[in-house]
């Protein structure tokens, strides 16, 4: 039954990533947003799906804080309908400037936004922070992928 859920994981995230590829200007961002967004949001929730379903016990605790970082916030889009959890960086050479300088192509990030989570969650704001926020999702997808396609290599 994991398996089931390990491949759907996969291929949203492939999805996500294959769209975040697919930007190549800044210009691309407003025209995709939607669809970006969409995307990263299907990997979350298939992602919490398989992590809830996983055997723990194998996972390292840098591993277990990324998908922990995962459920906080897929937890924050169902309690927060406008809740945007990422942010979209442009190249460094359009005006005005953002911080972090960003150079070569534009990426999506994940964003700073109000915590909204319950101290009893297992998810925690804790776990965003250090694991996702300001971070690239393309770059934090790449990863959870690689313990997941560690995990089904177990089985």
């Amino acid at each position: 039954m994991i398996v089931q859920f390990s491949d759907i994981a996969l291929t949203n995230i492939d999805e996500a990533i294959q769209i975040i590829d697919g930007i190549r200007n800044n210009t691309m961002f407003d025209q995709g947003q939607v669809l970006i967004t969409t995307a990263v949001h299907n990997a979350i929730h298939a992602i919490v799906d398989y992590y809830e379903r996983l055997d723990k016990t194998f996972l390292q605790q840098e591993e277990d804080d990324l998908f922990r970082a995962f459920m906080y916030v897929n937890n924050q889009i169902k309690h927060d309908t406008n809740l945007q959890c990422v942010t979209y960086n442009v190249y460094g050479s359009m005006f005005p400037f953002d911080f972090p300088f960003r150079f070569g192509p534009p990426g999506v990030m994940w964003a700073d936004f109000v915590d909204n989570g319950r101290p009893t969650a297992r998810g925690k704001r804790s776990h965003y922070e250090k694991m996702l926020m300001n971070k690239e999702v393309k770059n934090t997808m790449k990863t959870v992928k690689s313990i997941i396609c560690k995990q089904s290599a177990k089985k």
